[in-house]
């Protein structure tokens, strides 16, 4: 009973050399689908090992019948080799045995496979992003090299494949990369692959128009601001210039909604100062100047542009402000929100 069952599953796994019989290109997936199944049935042996001469016939029988079962198990593994490749080639490798036969396979097809294996490695290692395409499915092409490689006998490590992919990316991932190098982010292809997709949707949401185009009239006018910069003791140190936007051309409802700009009461500072030296609290002071520059807007705002910096292809268009400026009515709240958004408090 226990050998029909044997017997069973060998037939089972032999069915995965039957499915894709040697033709030449499939050499290494052949050989390795070979490998499994003699493994399995305790083969393999008499790949790596020939035939010894047969004992003589005062050999122990220990010995002799050692031999025969290497000499049976020899025929049967040629025997599967030949019916598990293409007419062509068993012609040539009929009256061979096992042990040969595999090396002359080898020396037939390694070549082949070794460039195989080259022509894959530099096509996944030369795989760019074209910029404006999809890296869902760049990122699917790279696993496709992936894979190629490892049908050869040679997978990629998870590091590397990881490092490939980072560097094929466009330029646009690039602060991606960044976060994830910095982050030592050690993620699987498929994880990556979905955290890309998300990077991609993301980049979508922000695509913006030009941000230099012609209109006729309005839109915020500027001015150029020269405060005197003055040492402690009284003499002039330096003039500062600052471009700022003049926002009394601003109408309420067209391009400025909020304005407010939150102070905070002498009351309150004293207040917390008498309590951070009741309780031995350190602290810390924190004064960004340029505050204002990081607001993002939310509104269409044109200004012209500033002397000494016009195009002089488009002397006559104007600049669509992106992040807030000196003078516009709105500067105080967009600096503040993305004051508020990036603290860790």
């Amino acid at each position: 009973m226990a050998n029909t069952v044997t017997n069973t599953n060998n037939l089972s796994l032999r069915s995965i050399l039957e499915k894709d019989k040697l033709t030449g290109s499939n050499f290494l997936d052949w050989e390795r689908n070979l490998m499994i199944v003699l493994r399995h049935e305790r083969k393999w042996y008499v790949l790596e090992e020939p035939l010894r001469e047969a004992p003589p016939a005062n050999t122990p029988a220990a010995a002799r019948n050692a031999h025969k079962k290497h000499s049976d198990d020899l025929l049967d593994v040629g025997c599967l080799m030949l019916a598990t490749m293409s007419p062509d080639l068993q012609t040539g490798l009929i009256n061979t045995n096992a042990y040969d036969m595999i090396r002359q396979l080898r020396d037939m097809f390694q070549t082949q496979a070794r460039t195989e294996r080259y022509d894959a490695t530099k096509a996944f290692n030369e795989c760019k992003m074209i910029k404006g395409t999809s890296v869902s499915d760049h990122v699917i092409k790279m696993k496709r090299h992936m894979d190629h490689l490892e049908r050869l006998g040679h997978p990629v490590p998870l590091q590397l494949a990881t490092d490939t992919i980072l560097n094929s990316l466009s330029e646009d991932y690039k602060p991606f990369v960044i976060n994830y190098n910095m982050n030592n982010m050690e993620k699987t292809i498929a994880e990556l692959h979905s955290m890309l997709k998300t990077a991609e949707l993301n980049m979508g949401a922000k695509i913006k128009t030009k941000d230099v185009l012609m209109v006729r009239d309005g839109g915020v006018k500027k001015k150029h601001g020269h405060p005197r910069k003055a040492q402690h003791n009284g003499p002039l140190e330096c003039y500062k210039a600052r471009l700022v936007a003049q926002g009394f051309s601003q109408q309420p409802g067209l391009d400025f909604d909020d304005t407010f700009n939150p102070v905070v009461k002498p009351a309150t500072i004293c207040t917390v100062l008498s309590i951070s030296i009741s309780r031995n609290w350190p602290i810390h002071q924190l004064d960004v100047k340029n505050v204002f520059l990081h607001g993002d807007l939310t509104e269409t705002v044109y200004m012209r542009q500033p002397p000494g910096y016009v195009n002089s292809s488009f002397p006559d268009h104007v600049c669509r402000l992106r992040k807030a400026l000196y003078g516009l009515k709105q500067a105080p709240v967009r600096g503040i929100i993305v004051l508020l958004s990036t603290s860790p408090l």
